[in-house]
């Protein structure tokens, strides 16, 4: 026996003895004779109820329904709508059936589609549909939002007690270990503890960055704990107070970091011949190299201040007995003569050197062994 679904042959949209069968193990041979009991095709659909509101406006409303009256208890529903079927008749549950649409449709223009009071206990009690809870398919959407986009929905699956919210194509769940979502956007966050946090890359901060908007009052108030040395992977340098320079025991500093009387004291240059040479002077310490190739009768120079030390090398060229004689702002400075065996005569070849001392008035230049000068 064999449970006949259809008479109908849509292929020839005619009833010709052509027959659609549920699921069967009929061992079927070509030329079976078949009995068919032959039933009128009927339409059965439940009563319904036309209201019609002939005054638009009325003083009082108008509804229809079911009211109780009298005192009722525990034990009575106000109204069930009820499957009758067996679980077992539909798709998932061993059956060959799809499930009727929907137990209530509400449709039309309304301003609200449903109004209810929240019941003492419960507002809505929502089981398990007829999968069970525990099962992989036992997941429902609670809501599916008609949208712009197709449709938002929030389902709750529960056998992980989990419900993701869909909503424009991008899913946020929450479950009892966890929040889950792409961004999540605050005013105020108190957490006693935050897990899983980016982890530090070449290119990226990892943890909690504050942007460039964060306010004193907000980088005033984020808790530190630990030092420097519980980190793991930074250099010596990061745990030592630089700004001591007793703790700067190696290395090369910046020139920007050292004093300007440091950085570049010392410098040289050379002076081509002149009988009144003018010497620049462009670091604390210069030195100056000209060929004596003729007498010098003066000297000047330039950007003077108190404290340089000066040095001034003479080189005789190849004729002797060249003289120099010293501007007045320099005092105690060597004497030479242009007559040969006496003190001070300037052989061929030969070098003559003067250090000189700039005095606190930023223009005397003394030879830092000169007495009486």
């Amino acid at each position: 026996m064999a449970e006949v679904l259809n008479v109908y042959n849509a292929a020839t949209s005619s009833v010709d003895g052509t027959m659609t069968l549920a699921a069967n193990t009929v061992p079927w041979a070509a030329g079976d004779a078949v009995e068919e009991p032959h039933y009128f095709q009927i339409k059965v659909a439940a009563d319904t109820s036309y209201v019609t509101q002939y005054l638009p406006r009325p003083a009082n409303s108008t509804l229809a329904g079911v009211q109780y009256n009298g005192t009722v208890a525990n034990g009575v529903e106000g109204w069930l709508i009820r499957n009758g079927a067996a679980a077992s008749s539909y798709f998932g549950n061993g059956g060959t059936h799809t499930p009727p649409t929907a137990a209530l449709g509400i449709t039309g223009a309304w301003g609200m589609s449903e109004d209810i009071q929240a019941g003492d206990t419960t507002a809505l009690n929502v089981r398990c549909n007829s999968h069970g809870c525990g099962r992989w398919d036992s997941a429902y959407n609670l809501f599916a939002l008609q949208s712009n986009a197709g449709a938002d929905t929030v389902r709750y699956a529960p056998n992980t007690s989990t419900m993701t919210y869909t909503l424009g194509g991008t899913q946020y769940s929450l479950s009892p270990t966890s929040l889950t979502a792409g961004t999540i956007n605050v005013t105020t966050l108190n957490a006693s503890q935050v897990n899983g946090l980016q982890a530090a890359t070449a290119s990226a901060i990892g943890g909690v960055t504050l942007g460039p908007s964060a306010s004193s009052a907000v980088l005033a108030n984020v808790a530190t704990s630990g030092a420097a040395a519980d980190v793991a992977g930074l250099a010596a340098s990061a745990t030592v107070d630089t700004t001591n320079a007793s703790n700067i025991t190696s290395g090369t500093l910046n020139a920007a970091q050292l004093p300007a009387e440091i950085v570049g004291s010392d410098c040289a240059s050379n002076v081509a011949y002149n009988a009144t040479p003018t010497f620049a002077v462009t670091c604390p310490n210069p030195t100056f190299h000209m060929p004596l190739t003729g007498n010098v009768t003066g000297e000047s120079f330039t950007g003077l201040a108190a404290g340089q030390h000066i040095t001034l090398i003479f080189q005789v060229g190849s004729t002797a007995g060249y003289t120099v004689a010293w501007s007045s702002s320099i005092h105690g400075g060597f004497v030479t003569s242009s007559t040969s065996g006496a003190a001070g005569y300037t052989q061929a070849g030969k070098y003559l050197v003067q250090e000189l001392v700039v005095d606190t008035d930023g223009a005397s230049l003394l030879n830092p062994g000169a007495m009486n000068e």
